[in-house]
Parts: structure tokens; sequence; C-alpha cells
């Protein structure tokens, strides 16, 4: 999930857009200064160019002045329409940690600043570096022996961890071999079951502290990569960092939902939801109804492409109790949604 580091960012978002919207005491038509760039990189650098940069895995730069100056307008209509950064989920279908949306204020930032003629500012406009993710050390990092030579729109790693007894996986992160080509990720464990997925701007999954996947003797994890299509010979090794955790008090689990009414048959504590659909464009809607009536919405996800399977991560865990019923639709009825849930 994507950690944000808003920090003093957040006060200035919102100072400037105080700044830039809310007219002089005793002016009827005040001309207000528009933001510069110098305003603009900092909200870059946390929130665009992890992706958007020289090798990384958009095709458009962001991390320079004259790179972004040139898109300014289009900087603007994709985050007023909410196209960038990429999220799938309606507000309000439930809480979500690795939501990455821009808040109102940010996006009236870069809105002002490309009405405002996308001006450089004092700064002189250097490269932009993003934030250094720093996750926590991994106990162990699986690579493939061999890279691969991207021939095609996906391949599947297979990462043997040589354990000889059952162990118990706390947190993991996917490591892109080629940041340029990979375009998504699904990590599982052979005959057991999925971890959950990637895509660009995700950092690591890390469980509750009580919470762990379990592994059997000698497990291997089932790596599937999608990659864009290349205009020159590329190859890619990626892996997966995993830190082990010692037997948990609860076990995560996954359960996949067909489209239509499910009743559970137990408590559940949902910790995440990876929808899936087999229909371009369509939208699917996953709610659940308690015993007592009450709706808990787990997800609306709109215009969800059938190659885009990602995983939605709860900020809290859902509790839906023994007898309570999950609904999974879509127009077509060609939809899933596989659950992350915790059992004692």
């Amino acid at each position: 999930m994507q950690t944000r580091h808003l920090g003093t960012l957040t006060f200035a978002a919102g100072c400037l857009a105080a700044t830039f919207l809310l007219p002089l005491e005793g002016a009827a038509h005040p001309e207000l200064p528009a933001p510069t760039w110098d305003h603009v990189a900092p909200l870059m650098a946390e929130r665009c160019v992890s992706c958007h940069r020289a090798g990384g895995n958009a095709a458009l730069s962001l991390d320079t002045y004259n790179a972004a100056r040139l898109v300014a307008g289009a900087i603007k209509r994709s985050v007023l329409d909410r196209r960038m950064p990429p999220w799938r989920a309606a507000p309000g279908f439930g809480e979500f940690a690795n939501d990455p949306s821009l808040s109102a204020a940010e996006i009236e930032l870069l809105a002002a600043w490309a009405d405002g003629g996308a001006r450089k500012g004092d700064g002189g406009g250097p490269p932009i570096v993003p934030p250094v993710d720093d996750p926590a050390p991994a106990d162990v990092v699986l690579r493939p022996n061999d890279a691969y030579s991207i021939a095609g729109p996906r391949h599947t790693f297979e990462l043997p961890l040589g354990n000889d007894r059952e162990r118990w996986l706390r947190g993991w992160r996917f490591v892109p071999g080629n940041e340029t080509a990979v375009t998504q990720a699904e990590v599982s464990i052979a005959n057991a079951g999925p971890l959950g997925t990637w895509v660009p701007g995700d950092g690591a999954t890390e469980l509750p502290a009580d919470a762990a996947y379990r592994l059997p003797r000698r497990a291997t994890l089932v790596v599937d990569v999608r990659y864009r299509k290349m205009s020159a010979a590329a190859s890619d090794a990626s892996g997966v960092a995993i830190v082990f955790a010692s037997k948990p008090r609860r076990e995560v689990r996954h359960l996949t939902l067909p489209c239509g009414t499910t009743h559970a048959a137990g408590d559940l504590r949902i910790l995440s939801v990876r929808p899936s659909i087999e229909s371009f464009g369509d939208a699917i809607e996953i709610m659940a109804r308690r015993p007592d009536g009450a709706i808990a919405p787990l997800g609306w996800f709109r215009n969800y492409p059938p190659q885009f399977r990602a995983t939605y991560r709860y900020r809290h865990p859902v509790s839906l109790p023994e007898a309570s019923t999950i609904d999974v639709r879509s127009a077509d009825g060609t939809c899933s949604a596989d659950l992350e849930y915790l059992i004692d």
C-alpha cells in the first residue's frame, strides 16, 4: 500500500488553496497570484514522480519543470476528472488504506498552476526526486535465477522458498525487475491461495501484528507479471521480498465470491477485497448486509477493466457476523470478488 508523507505539504497545499480560492476582504474582483513550480514541485515529488519520472513505470515524465510545463493542461484535466492517480473505487463505498487519491486542495493547486500559465517561480525548476521509500528489512528476497526476455504481455515466475517446515508470513513486497516494463503483478502461494496484487505506486503489504499467512512446507510463490508493449528488447527478473512471523493468533485466508448473494457461514473480519470482472468498462458493486439489517459497503468500482485486478485494503478490518450476506453485482453477471479475512 502507498504511504503518504504529507507533513508540511498538506499545510502548504491547504494554505495555497485558501490563498487562491478565497476573495480578499473588500475586493470584488481581486487579482490573485497564481502558484508556481516552487509550490507544485513538492506535491509532484510526493504523489506523482514515483511513476512519472525517467526510468519509471509511466510513459510521461513529470520530474522536471520543462517536462511538466508542456503538459500542464493535461495534468489539470486528469486530476479534475480523477483519472490520476489511478483509483477505481468510488468515494463513500469503503475506506481504503491504499487510496492514493489527491485531496481537493491538492487538485485545486495543480489546476490553478495550469490556469496561471504554469509559471516557474524563483526556485529555478531543478529536477525533483521522489521521497525514498524505506521499507522494513526483508527476511528473504526471492528472485528468479534467470531473467525473462520479454516476449509477450505476461509471464509467470515460480520462486521456491526452500522451507523445510511450515512457516508464517507477516508481510510481503513485490520487487519489479524492470520498472519501465512491468504494469501489474499478482502474487500467490502455489496450491494455497493468493497474497495480493501490485500496481505501480504500491508499497509493502503488512498484516496486523497478530496475523499472518500460512506457508506450507516447501512453499513456492507464484508471481504473474504483466508487461506493456516494449519498442526494444527488454528483460525482467521480478521478485518478492517477504517478512516472516512467529505462529500468530489469527491466520489470514481468502474466500472467492461469485456474482450474486453469498451467506457468511461464520464471523468474518475482512482485510481487503480484490474485484474481478470480464466485461470491459463495466462497474462492480460489493455490499454486505448484517443480520440486523445494517449495510456495510465493501466497494463500488467504476469502469473496472478486466485486465486490472487490484487489491483494495481497508483502513480498518470490516467485521461481519455470522449470517451476514454479501452481494457481488455487475451488469452482465461476470463478476467475482476475492476477500482476504482473519480467522482465530
